[in-house]
């Protein structure tokens, strides 16, 4: 019994980790639609990858966009 619950724990921890990466990944591609899917299912937007939320990753590409005249990209 306590194996089957280390296993759920596991895929459950694997679960978070791949809806963040998801997460991220469409924050930096500043896909909406992508980051909207990532909640509903159920990413945790305190997720870190490296040192940064979400939120920073998005904000940075934005940031990296306007200071290149791209902002209409974005």
């Amino acid at each position: 019994l306590q194996h089957r619950a280390n296993d759920r724990q596991a895929v459950q921890i694997s679960s978070s980790a791949q809806l963040g990466d998801r997460l991220h990944d469409a924050a930096e591609r500043g896909d909406v639609a992508v980051v909207q899917q990532a909640l509903a299912a159920g990413a945790d937007v305190c997720y870190r990858r490296g040192n940064k939320f979400a939120y920073n990753v998005a904000y940075d590409q934005q940031v990296r966009c306007q200071n290149h005249g791209l902002q209409q990209y974005y």
